[in-house]
């Protein structure tokens, strides 16, 4: 696990070592509660207008360093972050929408995935933190009891 709040701020590299910027935010979706995007903040050296771009989430690698600090790093570079849909105040909404950031998924080479919310309605139309099955998923299986036989 990695405690998100020291994401913000932490550096980013390219898979060289190059420090492409900072990441300034985690975007997390409500509806699942995973992280959607990190926003990373370029490198101030480089003088853009727009400074900050929305990467979804699967194309930073996360690795702990020896010392447990966090390293994040990013398969691009200077040219891949100018090129990319640039984020701006306000866009954390439309970026849980999979029409208003199929732009931004696309260019990442990133499959835009609709998570499951965090919780469901079982058969019996409780609401579950951990329902296995669902009215609206009656594909999903629940977990065996002890009194379901198990092939050994």
């Amino acid at each position: 696990m990695v405690d998100a709040s020291k994401l913000d701020g932490t550096a980013v590299y390219d898979f060289h070592g190059n420090k492409l910027g900072d990441l300034q935010q985690v975007l997390i979706d409500p509806k699942s509660g995973q992280i959607r995007c990190g926003v990373l903040q370029v490198d101030k050296s480089w003088s853009w207008n727009d400074p900050e771009v929305a990467v979804p989430w699967g194309s930073f690698a996360v690795k702990r360093g020896d010392d447990k600090s966090v390293k994040l790093s990013l398969d691009a570079t200077k040219e891949k972050l100018e090129k990319a849909p640039k984020f701006k105040a306000g866009d954390a909404d439309r970026l849980f929408d999979k029409q208003a950031s199929e732009p931004t998924y696309t260019y990442w080479s990133i499959f835009w995935y609709d998570p499951m919310p965090m919780n469901k309605t079982d058969a019996s139309g409780k609401t579950s933190p951990n329902a296995k099955t669902s009215a609206a998923d009656p594909s999903a299986t629940a977990p065996a009891s002890k009194d379901t036989p198990t092939k050994k």
